[in-house]
């Protein structure tokens, strides 16, 4: 298998072998869920016990477990030694970790929850337990003004005396929730949403596949009225933190690619979005801005950029089945369609860095008009590109 392999396995020769200390990690999380059926719970004893993530090269790796690994690992098949191909799961040639009955069991227990979670309370609120702020959570409550019923996610009061108030946060539920309903569709547009989804090592064809989920996925949106769309968003999401410069939303990958088969998918997705926060009494208020970049983006590259996604997926999907074709539609040489065309496998960070503004200035249409070869590996891209320095 390609791909980092996750909590439990390590990749020996394109190999999950299992690694018997972390396996221990995760059989006691299906312990748990099984004795208790609730994730806040789990992530506290796993705390206690001294229950770690992966240990990565990133130094950022092998912290304390949250939400997203957490469901990630009881949710996903390979722990019973499974793989899924399209909707339907076959014997791995991997070993298990976790035996059948467990697996099964596990995943009875998480369907009966997600059913029992539509309550009245939940379809009013989606993003109850999903909101933070100042390491605080920010629960449902409301208002009530001239016989109407103003509804707010706030914090408690975490400390007494002058320093409570700089702790007590409260926000609009209807802006709030729309401020993510936006930066959620946003980034599912765009042309990196799909690539940041996969783990490193991910092919073109996981990255096709992806997207053909993603478009899947927004087109069943569309559909959703505004308050169901945000209910299908929070389903997908584990965690949202609010400061007073904007939004970061964890997402699941695991939730978002429903046809995950044996996708090297990361074990969760940051996107972050720009908000103007200002003072409302002892609480905070939440103002919606535009969206800002980091800096002035290069038009003419962030042209070619989606001109590029836009080429590979009329080209994978059998809509134009020549390069000629695309050449001849767009107005471009041929040549040059060619040459563009890789800049839809960029790595992510890469691509968001071109689309936000952030990419080195020598970075331009000239620079990649003089390489005659995109490298498809990642790391060669950003040292090819400007990103990382020898």
């Amino acid at each position: 298998t390609g791909g980092l392999p996750p909590l439990g396995y390590d990749n020996v020769d394109k190999k999950l072998i299992t690694n018997e200390e972390e396996a221990k990690t995760v059989r006691r999380l299906y312990e748990l869920y099984l004795e208790t059926g609730c994730i806040r719970t789990i992530i506290d004893t796993a705390t206690r016990e001294g229950l770690t993530s992966k240990k990565r090269a990133d130094p950022r790796s092998g912290g304390a477990l949250t939400r997203g690994p957490v469901y990630f690992i009881l949710s996903n098949p390979i722990y019973a030694g499974l793989v899924r191909a399209g909707k339907t799961l076959h014997e791995g040639e991997h070993e298990a970790i976790i035996d059948r009955k467990t697996w099964e069991a596990v995943q009875a227990k998480r369907l009966a929850a997600s059913q029992r979670a539509g309550t009245k309370s939940a379809r009013r609120n989606p993003l109850a337990g999903l909101l933070y702020a100042d390491g605080a959570r920010l629960t449902p409550t409301y208002a009530t003004k001239d016989g109407r019923r103003y509804r707010y996610y706030a914090s408690r009061l975490l400390e007494k005396g002058p320093e409570a108030s700089r702790l007590r946060w409260r926000v609009n539920a209807e802006r709030v929730e729309a401020a993510i309903i936006e930066a959620i569709d946003d980034w599912l547009a765009s042309p990196a949403a799909a690539a940041e989804l996969l783990a490193e090592g991910a092919s073109a064809d996981d990255l096709i596949c992806v997207r053909n989920e993603i478009e899947v996925l927004r087109k069943n949106a569309a559909n959703l009225g505004g308050h169901e769309r945000l209910a299908a968003w929070a389903k997908r999401v584990t965690r949202i933190n609010l400061d007073k410069d904007g939004i970061a939303i964890t997402l699941s990958p695991n939730a978002l690619v429903t046809d995950a088969r044996d996708l090297p998918l990361r074990e969760e997705c940051i996107i972050c979005s720009q908000i103007k926060i200002g003072p409302r009494g002892q609480g905070l208020r939440m103002i919606l801005g535009e969206t800002e970049t980091v800096g002035d983006a290069d038009a003419k590259l962030v042209d070619l950029v989606r001109r590029a996604h836009a080429w590979r997926e009329r080209w994978f999907s059998g809509e134009q089945t020549r390069l000629s074709e695309i050449a001849e539609d767009e107005g471009f040489d041929l040549g040059d369609v060619s040459r563009f065309l890789p800049l839809a496998f960029l790595a992510p960070d890469i691509t968001k860095a071109i689309l936000n503004g952030s990419a080195p200035e020598t970075l331009n249409v000239e620079l990649l008009r003089r390489i005659d070869a995109l490298p498809p590996a990642w790391s060669e891209q950003r040292r090819l590109l400007g990103f990382v320095r020898d």
